[in-house]
């Protein structure tokens, strides 16, 4: 099919790292190296679409045929879509943007697609009958001090910051999936693609990643796996035991990052009550994005 590539072929990847080096709005999960760790790790093959000059998307798919679709890899908080930073509205209504030829290209190659895109306007897949869904996440400025937190964390943090050892170390990938493990059991899930796949990815990344851990007596209680890219950092993969240790622990990570030359740092996702409500008291601001859903039924469901 003519502007759609295997993953593997050189030509592509080379145009498309390119539009990754100059967009302004592109992650490390849009990244050739994280679409790479991640096919390795859960056994999925991968597209590059470059439909036309100045946008591209990277495609991970399972099965094939018509059982072909497009799929987000466990632990995936954003498509791997690059799109110019100003698209006129005239071309959006002309139907002939960047977001339109985009999602054109994924149409022709799977008949069920998933993606989760940070967008300013989401019409063209609406118009395109796909299913147009709100996200949310928290943006939390990296130089944000704990006297900006909300009461209760502040106290929290000020009073048990002293019972913690707060430690980064590559070594520590293990420790952290093992809390993330135990912190979706309590909720009653597995995580998803089991714990060896997401280590093996986690290894992969080693030079995007950067893992931190909140120690009591020694023995791990908080950890988080923080995944790079710019000036943006992501609190891609985290868990804790009951207690205080996340919310030291984030407060040790913020310093680290304000050092490290980043500015913002995602928290992933505000779209669970509780969840929201913890990541709300860090004073964060709330972000809108969008997951898009393209299926044979998709438009008479709606």
């Amino acid at each position: 099919m003519a502007g759609i590539y295997d993953l593997s072929d050189p030509g592509a990847r080379s145009r498309y790292a390119a539009l990754h080096r100059s967009a302004g709005r592109a992650t490390p999960f849009s990244s050739l190296t994280f679409a790479d760790a991640a096919a390795h790790a859960y056994r999925l093959r991968g597209r590059i679409h470059l439909p036309i000059p100045d946008a591209g998307a990277l495609i991970l798919e399972r099965g094939r045929g018509l059982l072909r679709r497009a799929v987000l890899p466990p632990f995936t908080q954003y498509s791997a879509l690059i799109l110019p930073d100003f698209v006129a509205e005239s071309d959006v209504h002309a139907r002939t943007g960047p977001l339109e030829k985009i999602l054109e290209s994924i149409e022709r190659a799977y008949r069920r697609a998933d993606l989760l895109c940070r967008l300013e306007d989401p019409r063209p897949a609406g118009w395109r009958n796909w299913q147009v869904s709100p996200l949310y996440t928290y943006l939390l400025p990296a130089a944000l001090a704990p006297d900006t937190w909300s009461t209760a964390a502040r106290r929290l943090y000020r009073t048990r910051k002293s019972r913690y050892e707060c430690r980064e170390s590559a070594d520590l990938a293990r420790e952290v999936i093992v809390l993330c493990e135990q912190s979706y059991a309590r909720h009653g899930r597995r995580l998803p693609g089991g714990p060896a796949a997401l280590l093996q990815m986690v290894r992969q990344l080693k030079s995007m990643t950067r893992i931190f851990v909140a120690l009591e007596e020694g023995a791990p209680k908080a950890g988080i796996v923080v995944l790079c890219g710019g000036s943006a950092a992501h609190y891609w993969i985290s868990g804790s035991q009951p207690g205080a240790a996340m919310t030291v622990l984030i407060g040790h990570v913020l310093g680290v990052l304000q050092s490290s030359g980043f500015d913002q740092f995602d928290l992933v996702g505000a779209n669970t009550p509780s969840i929201a409500e913890f990541k709300r008291r860090f004073g964060p601001q709330l972000a809108l994005y969008f997951h898009l859903r393209h299926h044979p039924l998709t438009g008479l469901i709606s």
